[in-house]
Parts: structure tokens; C-alpha cells; sequence
């Protein structure tokens, strides 16, 4: 994978939470479907950006996209999401919408969980629609919960983690709601480093030498 940016363990003040859903799991053959960021300063929220992605906005001339019969995702992934074929057909293409993203979330550090996955897309995005790359510091609840913290859990997904917190995730895999839950997760987590090693650096030194 190209570098995207450098995985941190990091208790900042101010920090981007971001989430996407897209048609499938190949950010190189696959498209966007909605992205969703928060700011958080000083832990609170003070702005959020939300829009679905048309995927096809950007390749077919906007008279050969049929409100009612062209097909933007699989069934799967409209269970899933909850995001139907004709919620896309008005939404904007990739290009526009991502143009705001970026700007959105400028030099800020990001959580995710499992971000790469999401970076990756973005990433994917600006370099096929923009030829630039992305390259923002990146904080990965997954990363963290797997070593040290939560190595009793059998597994690791957002929901796993949620559950184990006692967060809602009855709104999960729209992305908004997703950086929501992510963000509380990632609260949680930090309250569960200071109050079992006590600092974040202690943290880091014990999972260094973690064999």
C-alpha cells in the first residue's frame, strides 16, 4: 500500500472523525457512496460534514442515468447501509463532493476505525480525480484495541467494541453515524489507557515491547 500518512497514538485536542460507505471493498475498482467527517475541538463537537456520492455522476452524461431503473449499488450493500439506488440518482458526484471533503478536513488528524480502509479510498479518490495525494496522520481504533487494550476480545469490528462499551449501534453503517460511534469508542479507549498505564507514552512503550 502507498504511504498515506503515519499511524499515531495520540490524545489531541482537535481531530477529525471519519467514516465511508462505498460500493464494495476494492478502493482501486469500487466508488464512494457517502462520506462523513466531525471536528472535534477540545473533545466536543463543533462542525460535521455529510453527503452521499453519486457513483456514477462523474462517468455517464446526466441524461443516461435513469432515476428509476439505473442500479448504483448491489442489494447487499443497500441492506447493509440503508443507502437505496434512488437516494444516489440526485446526490453529486465524486469529484464535487470530495472537494469539500478534503477542504473540510485540512491538516487535522484523523480517527477512523480501521482507517486505513477509508484513507485508502479517499486517497484513491484525490489521486484518480486530482492527481494529489493524502497524506494526514491518522489515529486507528482497531490498531489500538487489538494490542494491549481489548486482547481479550474475540474479535475487533466497531460493533465488537461498541458492545463492549454498552454504545448504541443501532444506527451503524451510515456514515455520520458511524464517526459518532467511533468517536465515543475512541473516548472510551483513551480512559482505558490513562487508567491502566496511566500515560499515553506508557502505553506506547508497553506495546513496543510487547512480543
Amino acid at each position: 500500500m502507498r504511504e498515506i500518512g503515519k499511524s499515531r497514538i495520540e490524545y489531541p485536542d482537535t481531530y477529525i472523525v471519519v467514516d465511508i460507505e462505498a460500493t464494495g471493498l476494492n478502493p482501486e475498482t469500487e466508488r464512494l457512496i457517502e462520506v462523513a467527517a466531525i471536528k472535534y475541538v477540545n473533545h466536543k463537537e463543533v462542525a460535521r460534514f455529510s453527503e452521499l456520492i453519486n457513483p456514477l455522476r462523474d462517468q455517464l452524461p446526466v441524461d443516461l442515468l435513469d432515476k428509476d431503473k439505473t442500479i448504483y449499488i448491489s442489494d447487499f450493500i443497500e441492506n447493509l447501509t440503508g443507502i437505496s439506488n434512488h437516494m444516489l440518482h440526485g446526490a453529486r458526484g465524486e469529484k464535487d463532493v470530495l472537494r469539500e471533503y478534503i477542504k473540510f478536513i485540512g491538516n487535522d488528524v484523523i480517527i477512523g476505525h480501521n482507517v486505513r480502509f477509508d484513507i485508502r479510498f479517499i486517497y484513491d479518490a484525490l489521486l484518480r480525480d486530482y492527481g494529489v495525494l493524502f497524506q494526514n496522520d491518522y489515529i486507528d481504533t482497531l490498531k489500538i484495541a487489538r494490542k494491549l487494550l481489548h486482547e481479550d476480545l474475540k474479535r475487533y469490528r466497531l460493533k465488537d467494541l461498541a458492545d463492549h462499551y454498552h454504545i448504541d449501534y443501532s444506527h451503524a453503517h451510515r456514515a455520520v453515524n458511524d464517526c459518532e460511534i467511533t468517536h465515543d469508542v475512541y473516548e472510551m479507549m483513551m480512559e482505558d489507557i490513562f487508567d491502566n498505564f496511566g500515560t499515553i507514552e506508557n502505553y506506547r512503550k508497553k506495546r513496543k515491547n510487547k512480543k
